[in-house]
């Protein structure tokens, strides 16, 4: 899908690293391939922020609900993730990286200081301005710390039908990761057997859910877990463990790094 010589990029990576409790080491690495005008992107910073965000958007419910996950600080069940997107779309070939955490609720004070100490750390490591915890609705990086908006002066109203659709809405969205996709009921779950990542309780809501998800699933490129608890139990049962990296995925450069060497032919040695 990269245009080669005279033609124009018609995707971008959006690589994303899941990160469930640090006391277990629960990581997963996804590559998703993004149809796109990369050109068009690189000369409008507004366009630019609007396509990270509805990408990871997008994207978001494969994440959340493609393992058991656990609350990157205190290891109880996730309800709610938190996205840290970072772009490199000047780089051949573009890419997004995403750090995602996963929390147990962004109201537990304490959780919520151990994810954006670390968002703030990777966002260093990297040159870009340290985020702020917001579940669900990444945003792009900025170069300046956002304006927080002071109290509203306006009266409060009563919630109407909109507003207890709204609040409906947003308790679907902090359903547990480890539940189905649509319903979020707990227990033995079906996997796309595709992308190996979002998974339902059952064929009816693996159907409910395919308009959305069959565009999604033809974006995956790649998916790396390690999940040290559940190697320790039964490696080899199904997926393959691979070796946890640093992050970077090997088909996409280091922006930072000189490209690698090319192997050497010996056929003709």
């Amino acid at each position: 899908m990269f245009g080669g010589g005279g033609l124009r990029p018609t995707s971008a990576f959006v690589h994303t690293t899941l990160m469930g409790s640090m006391a277990r080491g629960e990581r997963m690495a996804i590559d998703f391939n993004v149809p796109c005008d990369v050109e068009a992107l690189r000369s409008d910073r507004d366009a630019q922020a609007k396509f990270i965000s509805s990408s990871i958007k997008q994207c978001s419910p494969e994440l959340k609900y493609s393992a058991d996950w656990t609350c990157f600080a205190c290891g109880d069940p996730a309800h709610e993730v938190v996205h840290n997107p970072m772009s490199w779309l000047h780089a051949q070939p573009a890419f997004v990286m995403d750090y995602v955490h996963f929390v147990c609720r962004l109201s537990k004070d304490e959780c919520r200081k151990v994810v954006d100490e670390s968002n703030a750390e990777l966002s260093r490591e990297m040159g870009m301005e340290p985020p702020t915890s917001e579940a669900e609705e990444p945003a792009a990086p900025v170069e300046k710390p956002p304006v927080e908006d002071g109290p509203s002066e306006e009266p409060v109203k009563e919630a109407g039908p909109a507003q207890e659709k709204d609040s409906e809405k947003e308790k679907e969205q902090e359903g547990p990761a480890g539940g189905c996709a649509v319903c979020h009921k707990l227990g033995k779950m079906l996997q796309c057997s595709r992308c190996k990542l979002i998974r339902y309780c059952s064929p009816e809501c693996q159907k409910a859910d395919y308009g959305r998800h069959k565009t999604v699933c033809r974006w995956v490129d790649n998916v790396e877990k390690t999940f040290p608890a559940e190697k320790k139990e039964g490696a080899g049962e199904g997926e393959t463990e691979k070796p946890a990296g640093d992050g970077w995925p090997a088909s996409i450069p280091r922006p930072f790094d000189p490209a690698p060497p090319k192997e050497h032919d010996h056929s003709n040695c």
